[in-house]
């Protein structure tokens, strides 16, 4: 009797782990994609970022005897999982900002998963082949993790380096390889772990869980149901000393020394931050204006425009009232005052009364203005270009320098594919229409501050006839003379503004970056490459666009990466949130603002406390480095298997 019993319970036993298998693999593809949404802003969770990889490296484990197409297959669910989870707000930003259906915004999210998430089921099949591998399988992962970062399509860009967000010692990493470092290495890391299997087998051999994994780690064979010719080549052979020990001493040992570089990397930026005197700081007001979302294409929408402009230049007026124009640099947003330009030549987008509020702006503030605006194409007027532009250079007033956006948002300022296929214009109506830059154009400012600027007694607004600023003009070449007009009548000097004293000087240079250009590190860089390399970065972006707050959220905490690799601040203003200022190690210098609300950043910010990075200084080079190391340790462990089995 009691054998049944022993017999019954064993086929129970059976029973509910062949359950748990079936059950293992959809739960842990809804596991994986969960833990990876925590792990991006605003939860920034890097625990729940190492927990996705390491799901989903057990999942390739589970599968490692499947076949090729089952894990293409798997991948491919992994990749919705991730959209599902993190990026649903993808759809919707396409429906509404594309103008397109419900149905046609549904199929662009499958496609989107197939296609733009090709990453992820890039790197569960590096897991699963890691499998195969005796030593160096955490290296055929970090090799998947880099390669797809540099070469899987994207439209929002994310990399598996973001999964660190959370983790501000692991992503000083950045500083070394770009945001591919710390992707590659936390997903070495998840892959090491499980070479640490034969030493938990060899310590509890008795653990069911060896059974519901497959796996019998008795002469290196696969377990049960499977041919007994497929040998566990991963798995480090009894009795071969050091060697069997080596994997799980590499793991610790890596994971230290991010920890040491980290708490390194830091000790440098805290020291830098702490030497630096008053005249290395700026004064700096970035703006978060809130005006309306409006589509693109509402250049006629003369109202909407108006109320933009009497929204930002109230709100400016009161930071410089508040600062008593001894500001050093005035941020506006991308889109602050939408569709228009301040350019006479470029008549199709300029706009007069943009140009002499702006003009009065940077007088009465004495600093320089950042603001967006259209232009033209000089050769083809037809071409309409996203461009930062720099108003004056303080009191001295030297001009305009100008930046376009070299690389464009599909559907949102471009239709991907129209020259080709017209016909996509029926089904994307509201799609931009811009023209992207080449990559051959300045992409850094200069500016000058003024660390002893005394502070100025300014009129009321009313008083200097800012409400009607076009009485002060009869023609549109009169724009910049009226605001100059105005602030000198809002200073209370007729005429000797210019023999103000501003005091010393100090010049810098900042490297411009439009929107989700923040989000490529190799833009992020390419301001380095200029003679003259930047004292600091600034973004200017509108994530109105965006159909929810997570996405804002999770540009936000993707662009802290830029200033990691670049080891400069990033001073960061949108229309609509999140708007912030962060230090060369990408933390908080300052609080950030909340979504769909109005409001300024002031701040004093120690733009002279940077760091020298080794990823500014090799660019591109970086990342050839991380592959070569990856294909040589990998090459060196086949080369050493082979000596094994030849010996």
């Amino acid at each position: 009797m009691s054998k049944k019993k022993k017999k019954s319970g064993a086929t129970e036993a059976k029973a509910s782990a062949g359950i748990l298998a079936y059950l293992f693999y959809p739960i842990s593809i809804a596991l994986s994609g969960f833990l990876f949404s925590l792990s991006l802003a605003p939860y920034s969770n890097g625990w729940a970022g190492f927990g996705s990889l390491v799901v989903m490296a057990a999942l390739a484990f589970y599968l490692r005897r499947s076949s090729v197409w089952l894990i293409l297959f798997t991948g491919w669910l992994l990749a919705l999982s991730f959209q599902l989870f993190a990026f649903f707000w993808i759809p919707g930003t396409i429906q509404v900002y594309g103008g397109t259906s419900r149905v046609a915004a549904t199929f662009y999210g499958l496609l989107y998963s197939l296609i733009y998430q090709l990453r992820v089921p890039l790197l569960f099949l590096g897991f699963h082949y890691s499998f195969r591998l005796r030593y160096s399988g955490p290296l055929l992962v970090a090799l998947a993790a880099l390669l797809g970062d540099r070469f899987a399509p994207q439209v929002f860009n994310w990399y598996w380096g973001n999964l660190t967000e959370g983790w501000v010692l692991w992503r000083q990493l950045a500083s070394l390889g770009g945001i591919y470092l710390p992707g590659a290495t936390l997903a070495a890391t998840a892959r090491a772990l499980f070479d640490a299997i034969p030493l938990l087998h060899k310590k509890f051999p008795g653990l069911a869980a060896w059974r519901f994994l497959g796996f019998d780690a008795k002469a290196g064979k696969a377990g049960r149901g499977t041919s007994s010719s497929v040998e566990e080549s991963w798995i480090p052979r009894a009795g071969s000393g050091y060697r069997f020990w080596l994997s799980p001493a590499s793991l610790i040992g890596g994971v230290l020394i991010v920890l040491i570089f980290g708490f390194v990397h830091l000790y440098r930026i805290d020291a830098a931050l702490s030497s630096v005197e008053k005249d290395g700081e700026i004064r700096v007001a970035m703006f978060q204006t809130a005006t309306s979302r409006k589509l693109l294409g509402s250049l006629t929408d003369y109202d909407h425009a108006a109320q933009s402009m009497n929204e930002v230049v109230s709100q400016a007026l009161q930071a410089v009232y508040k600062t008593g124009a001894t500001l050093d640099l005035m941020i506006l947003p991308e889109s602050a005052i939408p569709y228009h330009g301040v350019s006479p030549a470029d008549k199709r987008v300029y706009s007069v009364t943009m140009h002499a509020l702006l003009s009065y702006l940077n007088g009465i503030s004495r600093s320089p203005i950042l603001f967006n605006q259209l232009q033209q194409g000089k050769q083809n007027g037809e071409r309409i270009y996203n461009t930062a532009s720099l108003l004056g250079d303080g009191a001295a007033q030297t001009g305009i320098q100008n930046y376009r956006k070299r690389i464009l948002i599909p559907f949102g300022e471009y239709l991907p594919g129209e020259q080709t296929f017209p016909w996509l214009r029926r089904f994307f109506p509201n799609a931009g229409r811009y023209s992207p830059e080449g990559m051959q154009q300045p992409v850094t400012m200069q500016m000058t501050a003024y660390p002893d600027r005394s502070r100025l007694i300014l009129l009321p607004p009313e008083q200097a006839g800012v409400q009607n600023p076009e009485a002060l003009w009869t023609h549109p070449g009169d724009a910049y003379r009226a605001g100059r007009q105005i602030y000198r009548r809002s200073a209370g000097i007729a005429n000797n503004f210019e023999d103000l004293d501003p005091g010393p000087s100090v010049s810098y240079r900042f490297g411009i970056l439009i929107c989700y250009e923040d989000l490529i590190p190799e833009l992020g860089i390419s301001s380095f490459e200029e003679r003259q390399t930047p004292d600091f970065l600034v973004n200017i972006s509108n994530d109105s666009w965006l159909s929810h707050s997570r996405a804002m959220w999770q540009h936000y905490g993707a662009a802290r990466f830029r200033s990691v690799e670049t080891g400069r601040f990033l001073l960061r203003s949108t229309l609509t949130g999140i708007s912030g200022v962060m230090d060369p190690a990408g933390r908080d210098f300052a609080d950030h603002s909340t979504i769909d609300a109005r409001g300024t950043i002031l701040e004093e910010i120690p733009v002279q406390a940077r760091v020298t990075t080794l990823f500014s200084i090799l660019g591109d080079w970086a990342f050839l480095l991380l592959i070569l190391m990856c294909l040589t340790g990998i090459a060196l462990d086949a080369w050493m298997e082979r000596n094994h089995r030849s010996g």
